[in-house]
């Protein structure tokens, strides 16, 4: 989290729209979780050796912005929040692609972020509340009971 985010929700900073609605977002609860956006970009995609549907469908997708609602539990522990993201639940064409194409994660630099959607004016503009990149990413090695089910 930028330093900027951190100390508007410490209080030494005025808060910008998007703090306070993450401030919101965060609490037990609240109607505004099915509002989780999140971003995956390939930054590499001329790496993927994979037909022309592949190449199609992320060349479309590639960056877009999509709820995860009802792929991601969240609870917290004290101050940190923890986000779940269960790919098993994912539209079937998305697991299809992930797993199709798992043996390649490790060649590819992704980016990936989190936006809480604005759907009231009060909190615009949006701002990413995380983000992170994604260099030699082994799935296998942090999911060790992953599973090939669709």
């Amino acid at each position: 989290m930028a330093e900027w985010v951190k100390k508007q929700l410490r209080g030494e900073e005025p808060e910008a729209p998007s703090v306070t609605q993450l401030r919101e977002w965060s609490k037990d609860g609240d109607p505004m979780h099915k509002q989780f956006k999140s971003i995956v970009r390939i930054a590499n995609p001329d790496v993927l050796n994979s037909g022309w549907s592949v190449r199609s469908v992320i060349s479309q997708y590639n960056g877009k912005p999509f709820l995860s609602n009802k792929t991601h539990t969240m609870e917290r522990r004290g101050d940190t929040l923890i986000l779940c993201f269960d790919v098993h639940i994912f539209s079937f064409l998305a697991r299809k692609m992930y797993f199709e194409q798992l043996e390649m994660f490790g060649k590819l630099v992704l980016d990936v972020g989190f936006v809480v959607e604005s759907r009231d004016q009060k909190y615009l503009p949006e701002r990413f509340i995380g983000c992170v990149r994604l260099i030699k990413f082994d799935p296998e090695s942090f999911c060790a009971k992953i599973s090939d089910r669709f």
